[in-house]
């Protein structure tokens, strides 16, 4: 008969390995997307990291703010200032 405790461990074990599975596709992701971008290096670097950190909610922030949904239409896409919070400087 199976034990409740190891019914939960077996079931905890599995969300964090899909977790992780899901976290490195999104890495893998922005990682290979955001070379198209044209932002600064360090922003970029910043993007990896987050969602090397935060996993998939990372690669969610960085396709709602920075990634370009046509090519060439990037400056015009981050112009709506809730966007630029997320990476781009304050227009002067």
């Amino acid at each position: 008969m199976w034990k409740v405790g190891y019914c939960v461990a077996l079931m905890t074990e599995g969300i964090i390995l899909l977790w992780f599975v899901l976290t490195v596709l999104a890495l893998l992701f922005v990682t290979i997307d955001i070379r198209s971008t044209p932002e600064s290096p360090a922003l970029k670097w910043g993007f990896v990291l987050l969602t090397a950190y935060t996993g998939v909610f990372g690669a969610f922030l960085y396709i709602l703010g920075c990634r370009e949904p046509l090519s060439g239409t990037h400056e015009r896409y981050v112009h709506a200032r809730w966007r630029q919070v997320l990476g781009r400087r304050w227009p002067a």
